[in-house]
C-alpha cells in the first residue's frame, strides 16, 4: 500500500527573522497557508482524494477561506494513504502563486521610502546601503528557500503508519540542505513580513478582513501587554498613536516615542487599573507530549475500528486546536498558529478588576496567564483522556499508557521594547530545553526579564502539589508587590535554617518546623490576622508562601542525596523555586517597576 507524505520549512529560521508581533504572525502564518493551498489545490484539480488524507482534519469553511480565525490552523505536514498524482506540480503552482502574489504586494505598496519593489516578472529588486540595485526571482528564491519535501513509502500493512511517516519526515528534515545567506531575496521576503502599510501583506488580508470588509491590523507588543482594555474607548485612541514603523519628529526636529504617548494615554486612562506588568507582553509555545505514544497504543489496540480511532484523533486535534485558539482570544491574546498539540500565541501576562466602592475601592489581579493554561489543558482533556464518544474510547485507550497524553508550555515574559526574536528564543528554551527535558513534561517552564536587566524564573511540573499552590498564590490579595519583595528577602535571608529543617526526612515533623519557623519569623500585625475566637493566624498569602515551601521541600527532599554537596544544592533549587513564586507575586502586583 502506497502513502504520501508531506513537510514544508523552515519555520524555525524564518521567525528568527520577524522583528515585530506582525511580522512573527506572518511568518508562521506562511506555512499554514502554503499548506492549506497545496491541499485546497490538489482536491480542486483532483491530484487529492479528500477521503484519503490522515492528517490533518480540516473544516470546509476554513480551507476554502470563507471562515477567518486569524491563525495558522494546518500544520507543516500531510500524511496521505495513497499516491498524489502531480504531485510536483501542485507544489509548484502553490508555490508560483505565492511568489506573484507577494510580488503584488510589494508593488503595489512600494514607496521612495522603501528599498525593495517588484516588477511584472515576479523579480524583486532590492537596493543596498550604497544604493545600488540588486534583482532576484522571487518564484525561484522559494523554490529553494522553502523546504517542501514530499515522500512517498510502501507499508504491506498499515500499523502505525503514522509513526512510521513522521519518522521519514524527519529524517528527510535532519538530511536537508542547510540554506547558505540568500542575500537580497530573503531581505525582499523579510520586507514583505514587515510591511505596515494599510494594505500591508495579503496574507493579513485574507485572514483579518471580515465579510464587511473592514479590515484589522495585529496588535504591536504595547497593545498586547496592555489588551485587557481593547474594548475601552480610550485603547482605540491611544492606538492611533502608534504608527507602526514610521518615525515622526516634533517641531524641534526630536523623534517622537510613539509607545510613550500610547502608555502615557493608556496609564492616566486606565488610573488604578493600571499596573507595571502592562508593559510587558508574554510569548507561549505549547506542544503536546507523548502523542506518539498515544498513536501506537490505537496500532497496538486489538478489537478495535483502527480506522474510526485514527479518523477521531485527526479530527480531534483540530477541534483542541479551534477551542484553544477561542480561549486565547477570550484572554485578549493574540494566536499565531494553532496546529492541533501545538500552539503559538502572545498574551497580556495578567488581567485586573476593581473591587469595593468609593474612598475604599481598589484594583486587584483577576486572574494570569496560569489560568488560562488551566483552562486549556481542561479542553485536551475534554478531546483526549476524557474523550470516550462514537465508539471511540480514548480515556480508557490512554489508562493502559505509562506516559499519558498531557500539554507542556514554554513561557517567556519580556518587556515590550525587549527584542522580539530574542523574547522568542526564550520560550523555544523554556519549552524544549526546560518543560519537556528538565521537568520531564506535563509542565509550565516561565521566565522573566526585567526592564532593569534582572531576570527569574522556574519550571513546574502541572500536576505537582508546588504547582497548585503556586497558582492559588497569585490569587491571593496582597498589601503591595513591597510587601512581597521584604517576604521573599526574609526568607532568603534564611537559608541554613531552611536547610536544617530540610534535612528532617519525616514530612510530619518537617512541616511542624516549617509552621514554627513562620510562627517565629512573621509575627507582626503586618503577617497576621485575627481569628474569631481572638487568636491570630498568618494571612493568606503567607499561608501559601508556608504551603509552597513545604510541597517543594517534599517532592524534592534534599536529606535523600549522600553528599553534602549535593544536598546543598538540592536545598538551593528549592529556594529558587520559592524565591521566582514570590518574585513573580510582586512582579503582577507592582504599581511601579522595581
Amino acid at each position: 500500500m502506497k502513502y504520501t507524505a508531506i513537510t514544508i520549512g523552515p519555520i524555525y529560521r524564518t521567525l528568527q527573522n520577524a522583528r515585530s508581533t506582525k511580522a512573527t504572525w506572518a511568518a508562521s502564518y506562511m506555512f499554514s497557508y502554503l499548506m492549506r493551498k497545496i491541499i485546497e489545490k490538489g482536491i480542486n484539480k483532483g491530484n487529492i482524494k479528500n477521503k484519503n488524507i490522515i492528517l490533518p482534519y480540516y473544516e470546509d469553511n476554513v480551507l476554502n477561506g470563507t471562515t477567518k480565525l486569524g491563525v495558522g490552523l494546518f500544520p507543516d505536514r500531510l500524511l496521505y494513504k495513497g499516491e498524489i498524482t502531480e504531485l510536483q506540480k501542485v507544489i509548484d503552482e502553490v508555490i508560483n502563486e505565492f511568489a506573484g502574489n507577494i510580488c503584488k504586494d510589494l508593488k503595489n505598496n512600494q514607496s521612495k521610502n522603501k528599498s525593495t519593489v517588484c516588477n511584472e516578472s515576479n523579480n524583486c529588486i532590492v537596493k543596498d546601503k550604497k544604493g545600488n540595485e540588486k534583482e532576484c526571482n522571487l518564484t525561484n528564491f522559494f523554490k529553494t528557500y522553502l523546504h517542501i519535501i514530499p515522500l512517498e513509502a510502501d507499508y504491506e500493512k498499515d500499523e502505525n503508519i503514522i509513526f512510521k511517516l513522521n519518522a521519514l519526515l524527519d529524517t528527510a528534515e535532519l538530511k536537508q540542505k542547510a540554506l547558505l545567506d540568500l542575500g537580497e531575496c530573503e531581505k525582499c521576503l523579510i520586507d514583505f513580513l514587515e510591511k505596515y502599510e494599510p494594505k500591508y501583506n495579503f496574507l493579513h488580508i485574507d485572514e483579518f478582513t471580515d465579510k464587511k470588509g473592514h479590515f484589522r491590523k495585529f496588535k504591536s507588543t504595547a497593545e498586547i501587554a496592555t489588551a485587557e482594555f481593547q474594548d475601552e474607548k480610550f485603547y482605540e485612541t491611544a492606538s492611533k498613536e502608534l504608527k507602526r514603523d514610521l518615525i515622526f519628529k516634533d517641531e524641534n526636529g526630536n523623534i517622537v516615542d510613539q509607545q510613550k504617548i500610547f502608555y502615557d494615554e493608556i496609564k492616566k486612562a486606565a488610573d488604578k487599573l493600571f499596573y507595571n506588568f502592562h508593559k510587558y507582553m508574554i510569548i507561549v509555545q505549547a506542544d503536546g507530549d507523548n502523542i506518539g505514544e498515544f498513536i501506537k497504543q490505537i496500532y497496538c489496540e486489538k478489537n478495535i475500528s483502527r480506522k474510526a480511532y485514527v479518523e477521531q484523533f485527526s479530527e480531534n486535534l483540530w477541534k483542541f486546536s479551534r477551542e484553544a485558539v477561542d480561549l486565547i482570544n477570550d484572554y485578549k491574546g493574540s494566536p499565531v498558529y494553532a496546529g492541533g498539540d501545538d500552539l503559538l500565541f502572545f498574551a497580556p501576562v495578567a488581567h485586573t478588576k476593581l473591587i469595593g466602592e468609593g474612598e475604599i475601592q481598589k484594583a486587584v489581579i483577576d486572574y494570569t496567564l496560569f489560568k488560562l493554561i488551566d483552562k486549556i489543558d481542561k479542553r485536551f482533556d475534554r478531546w483526549f483522556t476524557e474523550f470516550n464518544e462514537n465508539g471511540v474510547d480514548f480515556k480508557t485507550l490512554i489508562e493502559k499508557l505509562d506516559k499519558k497524553p498531557t500539554m507542556s508550555y514554554g513561557v517567556s515574559i519580556a518587556y515590550y521594547k525587549f527584542p522580539l526574536n530574542e523574547a522568542f528564543e526564550q520560550a523555544i528554551e523554556e519549552l524544549f530545553y526546560k518543560a519537556k527535558k528538565t521537568c520531564k513534561k506535563n509542565a509550565v517552564s516561565f521566565s522573566v526579564l526585567k526592564h532593569s536587566g534582572q531576570f527569574f524564573g522556574t519550571i513546574f511540573n502541572k500536576s505537582s502539589k508546588s504547582y497548585e499552590t503556586f497558582t492559588k498564590m497569585l490569587s491571593e490579595d496582597v498589601k503591595d508587590g513591597e510587601f512581597i519583595h521584604s517576604v521573599a528577602q526574609k526568607l532568603g535571608d534564611q537559608e541554613a535554617v531552611l536547610y536544617a529543617i530540610g534535612m528532617e526526612c519525616e514530612e510530619e515533623k518537617r512541616n511542624l518546623m516549617f509552621d514554627n519557623f513562620f510562627d517565629n519569623n512573621f509575627d507582626e500585625s503586618v503577617h497576621r490576622r485575627k481569628k474569631a475566637d481572638g487568636t491570630t493566624e498568618l494571612i493568606p498569602f503567607l499561608q501559601s508562601v508556608k504551603q509552597l515551601l513545604k510541597d517543594v521541600y517534599t517532592e524534592n527532599p534534599i536529606w535523600k542525596s549522600d553528599e553534602e554537596k549535593d544536598r546543598k544544592l538540592s536545598n538551593k533549587k528549592n529556594l529558587e523555586k520559592l524565591y521566582a513564586a514570590q518574585r513573580f507575586m510582586e512582579f503582577i502586583n507592582n504599581k511601579i517597576d522595581r
